[in-house]
């Protein structure tokens, strides 16, 4: 009996069993292939060792999960469900880990030579996904007959994704904002494999570009007629408000004369005179 508990005991270490500090490379230093190269490939290649090491363990109708991460960084680990043995490259060895350079990226290891941790993640520990939401750049995919499919056939094709994880389709850029598993639960990873997650859609950023652009416009139009406002408000009087309370200050002590001369206007008589003398003078 104790050689047995001793036996599972063993197995559930071994099933966690961790190979540290392993050679990496970025795999499109080594190969041309597709699969490999494609700018959301999610392939990662281990040492043969490990990889019949890790084939043993794992259950046979299952994928084989690993944890990657960097050697000097402990936080920085991503999770995958497509895993190769690595062969023998121009670049590398068969003793050495390549991943696609976006993997390398994210976890801060140099694209020519880095360190990684490698660890077996045991198929009934990780998370099957539920829910899944996504976020892309362009709104063009709204088009689309196929979008839910095709979404689909790629995630199932990963076997496991990440928060964040990138997607490619065409010309449109998906990004993973949310993962949750089967109870509802917010988690940072998931596998895809037998499992049906419901896909949600973020606004587009192109869209919420445009409703970002439309209200710093109308912010604006308000700054812009606000000042307006203010000046209506306080110094536009109109006339009865003038006349009714500013008579006292605007009309009131004698005035500015238009010119400061006496005029003497002349008697009838004078003009009398005036006018005969007119009359009577040679012409």
């Amino acid at each position: 009996m104790n050689k047995l508990k001793n036996g599972i005991l063993k197995y559930k270490i071994f099933i966690y069993k961790m190979y540290k500090n392993i050679k990496t490379i970025c795999i499109e230093f080594c190969t041309d292939e597709k699969k490999y190269t494609a700018l959301d490939s999610h392939y990662i290649q281990i040492p043969q060792k490990i990889y019949h090491e890790y084939l043993n363990i794992k259950d046979k109708d299952k994928p084989l999960y690993i944890g990657i991460r960097n050697s000097n960084i402990i936080n920085k680990c991503l999770y995958f469900g497509r895993v190769e043995p690595s062969i023998k490259t121009f670049n590398s060895s068969e003793d050495m880990c390549l991943m696609p350079g976006w993997v390398m990226d994210k976890i801060n290891i140099d694209r020519f030579d880095g360190l990684v941790d490698i660890v077996l993640i045991n198929d009934t520990y990780i998370k099957k996904l539920g829910y899944i939401k996504i976020k892309a750049n362009k709104s063009s995919y709204a088009k689309w007959n196929d979008i839910k499919e095709r979404l689909e056939d790629k995630l199932s094709q990963y076997n496991c994704v990440n928060l964040d994880d990138i997607l490619y389709i065409d010309d449109v850029i998906f990004t993973i904002l949310e993962l949750k598993d089967l109870n509802g639960n917010i988690i940072n990873y998931g596998c895809t494999f037998d499992t049906t997650a419901n896909l949600d859609f973020e606004i587009p950023d192109d869209l919420k570009e445009k409703e970002m652009t439309k209200e710093k416009e109308m912010t604006k139009e308000k700054e812009m007629t606000k000042p307006r406002e203010v000046q209506k408000g306080r110094n536009i009087m109109t006339f009865n408000e003038l006349n009714n309370k500013e008579k006292k200050e605007y009309f009131t002590g004698e005035g500015n004369k238009l010119s400061s001369n006496k005029v003497i206007y002349p008697s009838k008589e004078e003009k009398t005179k005036l006018l005969e003398k007119l009359l009577n003078s040679p012409k």
